[in-house]
């Protein structure tokens, strides 16, 4: 199975924001678990059915 890493970094505002250098992907939301949403409907977005090959994780820079 494939890791989508998403590298997670606070904004000014209190957002977080997640990037994936990888799949160039990048999202923000208020919470970690919405954070996670968000990378998960992206990652879909991006590779379609594909996505069920792939692992989504959360890290710290």
């Amino acid at each position: 199975m494939r890791e989508a890493v998403f590298t997670v970094s606070p904004r000014p505002n209190g957002t977080l924001m997640a990037e994936c250098s990888v799949l160039n992907l990048a999202v923000s939301a208020t919470d970690r678990d919405a954070l996670r949403e968000e990378a998960r409907e992206a990652l879909i977005n991006a590779i379609g059915p594909a996505h069920v090959g792939y692992r989504l994780r959360l890290q710290k820079p």
